[in-house]
């Protein structure tokens, strides 16, 4: 089954074109090859799994409880003895069977079936929020790896510079033409730009071991990834993004689901006033001896129709009414609390992945103008033409902006990634309630 939920991740994989080569060392990764491992161990993904074999069997246990039938074999021996009045001895031997089906029960039988494949589709679609969930979190923290690469390089790139600038500076300062004050500076500028570097290594660091955790990897066992932090200008509009979330996100057919089970449940309660009907039937045989003729002599049948009727139950009926209604308007409410909460995250997401898209193309032109901008601080500060003041604070824009085009271009693939998980386009798990159940559908959110 992960095979084949592996082939259908192109979608959030699109994201991440530059990740997959065509061929890995040993304990390099790339996105599609973390998501498929994850999916393979995840102890969530294979708990949702075996909750839909369970409640597969649920199904099953409903269709059988319909029907009653069973058959039944007895033998008896008796001889003389003691006081007893047998002169002789006497075997008595026989076989049945039976079996009853309800022919009418107010409801109540059509309304447990439904309610059984129900809640298979509950499993169902907590399976898809498993498996959308795991793929979320390791898109994201995979990103997040890519991220702290980036952020890695740029504090590299900036301690480089610091240290070629402190080089040049006391250079000048042991020939008079920069002052101690300059000199001191560099030394204090390249000494605070230490710390964020060895950060940022840590912060990859501890993110792998993350998604060590996240894939079920032994957290001591090396991992690489393979890819690049890859701006997608990925274009969505809000009310598909709310449409398409409101139809396939599985929190809101879960409750949908949930409210239509407790709705059965009522009908099946209220089923309860009315009477049973039922159709029994035995064939039986019976002999003096421990063997079966089949002469049709030896054989008889009884069938007929029973009716049961409640009466001391009609209160007890009432309470569980009651109660069933009760958990059914809870049920209206709690979805209409999800479908609400739903949307507002989608909209959150949505203005998060506008805001983020806007970010990167603004930094992207802010980037190139900024290193214009050192290349030329450079020129003029080995010219005195410029302070070593000036020459740091041009440095510091190029860093700055760097670290902003990285984060938005990270913000902009997590946001895609959650708008993805909230309107569902994670793999397409086979046994989704849209082909199960008896009426081969799920109710539609309204």
């Amino acid at each position: 089954m992960m095979k084949r939920i592996a082939g259908a991740l192109v979608l959030v994989m699109s994201m991440f074109s530059p990740l997959i080569a065509q061929e890995q060392p040993p304990g390099t990764h790339t996105l599609e090859q973390c998501i498929t491992l994850s999916l393979e161990q995840s102890p969530a993904v294979l708990s949702a799994e075996k909750e839909i074999k369970r409640s597969d069997g649920i199904v099953w246990e409903t269709w059988a409880d319909i029907v009653s039938a069973d058959i039944s074999a007895e033998y008896t021996t008796a001889g003389p003895g003691g006081g007893s009045s047998i002169s002789s001895s006497r075997d008595d031997f026989s076989v049945d069977l039976g079996g009853s089906v309800p022919i009418f029960s107010g409801g109540r039988v059509i309304n447990g079936i439904l309610t059984a494949y129900r809640t298979r589709d509950v499993a169902r679609e907590q399976y898809r929020r498993a498996v959308n969930e795991t793929v979320y979190d390791v898109t994201t923290t995979f990103g997040q790896i890519l991220l702290d690469r980036e952020v890695a390089k740029v504090r590299s790139e900036e301690v480089d510079f610091l240290t070629k600038t402190y080089d040049a500076t006391k250079t000048r300062y042991d020939t008079g033409m920069a002052s101690w004050f300059e000199f001191l500076r560099t030394q204090v500028e390249l000494t605070n730009a230490e710390p964020s570097l060895m950060e940022a290594e840590d912060s990859l660091a501890n993110d792998t071991d993350d998604l060590k955790k996240v894939l079920g990897m032994d957290v001591g066992r090396p991992l690489d990834i393979e890819g690049e932090l890859a701006f997608d200008e990925a274009t969505r509009n809000l009310d598909e993004c709310l449409n398409k979330a409101r139809a396939d996100n599985p929190d809101i057919r879960i409750a949908y689901l949930e409210e239509e089970i407790t709705r059965k449940n009522v009908r099946s309660v209220i089923g309860q006033y009315f009477p049973t009907i039922s159709v029994f039937g035995r064939y039986g045989y019976s002999s003096d001896r421990l063997d079966i003729s089949f002469d049709g002599r030896d054989w008889e049948y009884t069938g007929g129709v029973m009716v049961t009727i409640p009466i001391t139950d009609i209160v007890v009926i009432s309470a569980r009414l009651k109660q069933a209604r009760a958990e059914y308007d809870r049920a209206c409410i709690s979805r209409r609390d999800t479908e609400n909460t739903i949307e507002a995250e989608v909209r959150k997401a949505y203005r998060d992945l506008v805001r983020s898209q806007k970010l990167v193309k603004s930094q992207k032109e802010n980037v190139a103008l900024a290193k214009e901008g050192l290349d030329i601080a450079e020129i003029q500060y080995e010219n005195g033409i410029n302070t070593y003041l000036e020459l740091m604070d041009t440095r510091l824009a190029l860093t700055q902006a760097n670290l902003n085009y990285v984060n938005a271009v990270y913000s902009s693939m997590e946001a895609q990634a959650r708008l993805s998980m909230l309107m569902g386009e994670s793999p397409n798990v086979p046994g989704t309630p849209a082909d199960g159940g008896p009426d081969g559908a799920v109710d539609s959110p309204r």
